[in-house]
């Protein structure tokens, strides 16, 4: 009898942890259980194994929350055109995997954002002085937060000469037509001017013929008389 129950007690002690691994209220020696009960009030699916033990290690949380802070940091900056920038981390080594991964994947992602951003200012620019007959000038508008590369290529794109020689010669025509416009204006008030002043000039030319032959008997008649 005594025998069968140091057996009984060794079997039970065999599989207590499968027992408190999958009872609802207990937790086996990772410090965690399978949610049985009201699972969906504590944000698990029935059946989910999940942690109660505040001091339970888990590698993976490490490595992701590790992970983010890098990305969050090379994303920053990258994406506003800076690549050269400090970075380090403190904690434990798959915190720290995490970290430096998330610094690479970041780097990359910033800079693609980056490359994207100074291509269609550069395009868009192009595009503008192109269609206001404005000269090719691929550093008008630059600034140092692009990529200068991207934004000279995207420049070189949206410049549209085709559209650029079009607004050049419509210029060229309203310039020329608004001169015409300006010189017949300019002559029609000489004309007018010279309309106007022609009865004076008329009145003027008489009264001088009118004069001279006035002076002209005068003297006749003074000649006349004595002699």
């Amino acid at each position: 009898m005594k025998r069968k129950c140091i057996g009984i007690i060794t079997i039970l002690l065999v599989l207590y942890p499968a027992v408190a691994f999958g009872h609802p209220g207990n937790t086996d020696s990772n410090g965690g259980h399978t949610c049985k009960t009201n699972c969906a009030e504590w944000g698990l699916y029935y059946g989910e194994y999940h942690y109660h033990d505040d001091n339970y290690y888990d590698a993976q949380a490490e490595y992701d929350e590790g992970y983010d802070k890098g990305y969050e940091i090379a994303y920053r900056y990258t994406s506003e055109c800076t690549e050269e920038y400090e970075w380090w981390w403190e904690g434990t080594q798959d915190y720290g995997d995490g970290f430096e991964d998330g610094i690479v994947d970041g780097h990359a992602d910033g800079l693609n954002y980056c490359l994207d951003i100074s291509y269609e200012a550069g395009f868009g620019e192009g595009e503008y002085d192109s269609k206001h007959g404005i000269d090719y000038d691929e550093d008008n508008s630059y600034e140092y937060s692009y990529d200068f590369n991207s934004y000279v290529e995207g420049y070189a794109d949206g410049f549209d000469e085709t559209i650029y020689e079009e607004v050049v010669d419509s210029k060229k025509e309203e310039g020329t037509a608004r001169a015409k416009v300006e010189q017949e204006s300019v002559t029609s008030t000489v004309l007018t001017k010279d309309d106007n002043d022609f009865p004076y000039q008329v009145i003027v030319f008489f009264g001088l013929v009118v004069g001279v032959g006035i002076v002209s008997s005068l003297y006749d008649k003074y000649k006349y008389k004595r002699g």
